[in-house]
């Protein structure tokens, strides 16, 4: 009997060493791939500029200015060298909610891939892939 309470305090500390569970274990196995896969636009960019448009509770609205420095495809007639827009996000909550992870925020001369997807209706790009929707250095 003198051993359980030393036996769940072990376990106890254990499991607060090993912090909470990865924000991505909501996605099935393959999501991600898939995701990237089935992405409609994908770019090589530069970040040249970062601007926060809104912020609803704890999710900031961030949108990039970026020059294409390559087209991998793309539904809206991109070029390279062309400058675009890319909506992300940024969740600042202090307690992660379960699911995808956040996406990085890029600061200007980040280099790296982007999946996009296009909104005709704020005639931006927006992430498709939350939090792996940019690959440093690609």
């Amino acid at each position: 009997m003198r051993h359980r309470p030393t036996l769940a305090v072990l376990t106890t500390a254990l499991l607060l060493l090993a912090g909470p569970p990865a924000a991505d274990a909501a996605l099935a196995p393959g999501t991600v791939k898939k995701l990237k896969d089935r992405a409609p636009d994908v770019f090589n960019v530069e970040v040249r500029q970062v601007k926060e448009t809104g912020k609803k509770g704890s999710v900031v609205t961030i949108v990039y200015t970026v020059k294409v420095t390559a087209v991998t495809r793309t539904g809206q007639d991109v070029k390279q060298g062309q400058t675009i827009h890319i909506e992300s996000y940024d969740d600042q909550s202090p307690i992660p909610e379960p699911g995808p992870a956040n996406p990085s925020r890029l600061k200007p001369g980040w280099k790296g891939k982007v999946y996009t997807k296009y909104d005709a209706k704020t005639k931006r790009f927006r992430i498709a892939v939350f939090g792996h929707s940019f690959e440093s250095g690609s």
